[in-house]
């Protein structure tokens, strides 16, 4: 059966969905020396709001773990603080924020992923992910395989309750996430 997860649609610039929600989100390419925008809208739940209540979250205070404040981090990325996704920088349910990444870095393989204070695990666990390449102009020159033959993997480690839920918990020694 279907597992609940999170994870974001991309649209474009005047708002249409491209790529709907799935688990995990989608692969933004970018290229070196091309800045762009990413905008986010917090579309989760309102705050007070329990989206995963078997996830063992004893050690998070309740008004922070429903909160659903949710920041993205570009894992990698060289661009200026404000733009960085950092644990503090985060937005509520039925906000937007704006991120600036200027590119001017190699190509790297890049990703995204939630950053919110004492819970980033857990929303990154739940499909606040997404890979993000950036690529630049020596990239072509290495004859690395494209188009159908290129491939972006995500591997994680899940458990499952018996109800087919996630189950998320920091006190199991068998458990890496």
């Amino acid at each position: 059966p279907a597992v609940r997860a999170l994870g974001y649609n991309a649209l474009d610039s005047a708002g249409n969905v491209l790529q709907r929600m799935n688990y995990l989100g989608p692969t933004i390419v970018t290229k070196e020396g091309m800045p762009v925008n990413v905008e986010l809208v917090n579309n989760l739940a309102k705050a007070g709001t329990t989206m995963f209540p078997k996830f063992g979250m004893q050690l998070v205070p309740p008004a922070v773990a429903t909160a659903n404040n949710v920041v993205m981090h570009r894992h990698g990325g060289l661009q200026k603080p404000g733009d960085d996704g950092n644990p503090t920088d985060t937005f509520p349910p039925g906000t937007s924020r704006t991120n600036y990444y200027p590119n001017n870095q190699a190509a790297a393989p890049l990703w995204y992923h939630d950053h919110t204070d004492m819970v980033t695990s857990y929303n990154v666990y739940a499909g606040l992910a997404g890979y993000l390449p950036n690529t630049d102009r020596r990239e072509p020159s290495f004859n690395l395989p494209t188009g159908d033959f290129a491939k972006a993997y995500f591997l994680q480690d899940k458990s499952f309750n018996k109800d087919h839920s996630l189950c998320y918990t920091h006190v199991s020694p068998e458990f890496y996430g």
